[in-house]
């Protein structure tokens, strides 16, 4: 947890560097990828907010907020829990690509997610979109499509 203490006195000689905040993000991403608690996430989503606070209009912040919610929504067994991070983690991709229209990895995204939530038509739309608005060659979102048809 060295990277937590050296990030910590980063912070606190910069409380409103965003660079510092992100850093504490992607640490708790990773913390909770070695040890699958789901504190970090939720660590990682309490400082996100402090740094949208900071740069509203950067799209990455609700994308990776769409991350983290949908990563939430698969450690819950709650019914109405799930669906409150489902809409949640939809919310956040929206905001990502209503910030950045031409946001390729947003659209993605939210294709994965609408996929991951059951919604293959949403999803198609999300590829689709990529297609026809930012790269008719996208191999991925071709894949995507192929993959929701079988």
């Amino acid at each position: 947890m060295l990277s937590k203490a050296y990030n910590q006195k980063s912070l606190k000689a910069a409380p409103k560097n965003v660079l510092y905040l992100k850093t504490q993000v992607k640490n708790n991403y990773l913390f909770y990828q070695i040890t699958l608690d789901k504190k970090y996430i939720q660590e990682a989503l309490e400082t996100l907010k402090k740094v949208k606070d900071l740069s509203p209009t950067d799209p990455k912040i609700p994308y990776t907020k769409a991350v983290y919610y949908s990563l939430l929504e698969d450690e819950v067994k709650d019914k109405s829990q799930k669906q409150t991070l489902k809409n949640l983690s939809l919310k956040e991709i929206n905001e990502a690509i209503n910030l950045k229209p031409d946001y390729r990895d947003g659209y993605f995204l939210k294709g994965q997610l609408l996929k991951k939530y059951e919604d293959k038509e949403g999803a198609r739309k999300a590829f689709d979109y990529i297609l026809k608005n930012l790269n008719p060659n996208d191999s991925e979102a071709k894949k995507e499509i192929e993959n929701l048809v079988k």
